[in-house]
Order: structure tokens, then sequence, then C-alpha cells
């Protein structure tokens, strides 16, 4: 897997136990344990980190998000459909019910985040690492991953049909059972023990 741009920042600086609307969201700070809400939205957010931070929004679709740390806030059942993130990174999050779908996503880092039952359909990945943590029961239906790689996380029952699957690995994922259209396997990267799980789709039985 090719390297991942981490986020560019330059903080300058930090501000904590605010309550700020993301309107007043300013490139190079650092927020901690902010509670931040909307008036009427922002199209781009920039070199930005926000750690422990109460979000009141519910909608972040159609932004772009540019050097963007989450590290531990809760954006579960958080809509970001249609948006964009480049050299973006959460860590320790609760994503849980995230509406991803029709994101555009390159260098994005997913790091011991809890992202049960998101939806990254229609979704164009190039370069994400998804490790540790939770993706159980996600959609990845009708996706473009390229370069995407998933080390030591849940995925079990994750539903990749429509989703062509060369050259993504999921060699150190852990998963029981898993939806995906056989025709578009070729080149999938897995684990041996990995293997009898992904030849019972084809209907064919070991003994």
């Amino acid at each position: 897997m090719k390297k991942i741009v981490e986020p560019v920042q330059e903080i300058t600086e930090f501000i904590e136990n605010e309550e700020i609307y993301i309107e007043e969201i300013e490139s190079h700070t650092h927020y901690k344990n902010c509670r931040i809400d909307m008036r009427f939205g922002v199209k781009k957010i920039n070199e930005v980190t926000f750690e422990n931070c109460q979000f009141e929004i519910k909608d972040f679709n159609n932004m772009e998000f540019l050097d963007v740390v989450f590290i531990n806030c809760d954006l579960s059942n958080k809509d970001f459909s249609d948006s964009i993130m480049y050299r973006t990174r959460f860590e320790t999050c609760k994503l849980s019910g995230g509406n991803f779908i029709g994101t555009v996503l390159k260098n994005v880092q997913w790091l011991d985040c809890l992202l049960s039952y998101s939806n990254f359909s229609d979704t164009k990945m190039e370069n994400n690492l998804f490790s540790e943590g939770r993706l159980n029961e996600s959609y990845f239906q009708e996706a473009t991953l390229k370069k995407v790689h998933f080390k030591n996380i849940d995925m079990d029952e994750i539903d990749l049909k429509g989703t062509d699957l060369r050259g993504v690995d999921l060699s150190e994922a852990t998963f029981e059972t898993i939806s995906l259209d056989i025709p578009l396997a070729k080149g999938l990267i897995i684990d041996y023990s990995q293997a009898y799980k992904i030849i019972s789709l084809c209907g064919i039985v070991i003994k």
C-alpha cells in the first residue's frame, strides 16, 4: 500500500471549553472540549484539529475537509454524504451509522474508530487506511476502492456488492461472513485462513 499522506497542519492557536459556531472555525486552530453548532453552514474546513468536541450539527454533507484531524469525537449518525476529504484523520472517534454515500476520500485514516452500520456506498476512496476498531454491518456497495487497506478491524457482515475488489487488502481484517460479487473479487487480497469463507460464497462445500 502506498504510504498515506498525513494531514499538513501548522497549529498556531488553541481553544478549549468554548461554545462555537462552525462558521467561526478558523484554520491553524486546535479546538478541545468545545461544543460546536451551526447557523447556516460552511463549505470548507482546513488545517483544524477537533479533540473531544461535541458536535450539535447533524449534516456535514457537501462540505470539504482538508488537513483536518478528529480525535475522540462523537460523530455517530452524522451525514457526510457527497463531501470531500483530503488528508483527514479520525482517531478513536464514534462514527456508527454515518452516511458517507457519494463521498470522495483521499489519504484518509480511520484509526480505532467505531464505524458499525456506516454507509460508504458509491464512495470514491483512494489511499485509505482502516486500522483497529469496528466496521461490522457497514455498506460499501458500488464503491471505488483504490489502495484501501483494512488492518486489524472487525468487518463482519460487511456488504461489498457491486464493488470491484481488485487490489483491496482484507488479509488483516476479521470477519465470519461477508457479502460480495464473486466476478468482482478477482485480485482481492486475503489471508489463507479466510479463503474458505470466500469459497463458500460460490456455493462450494469444503469437507
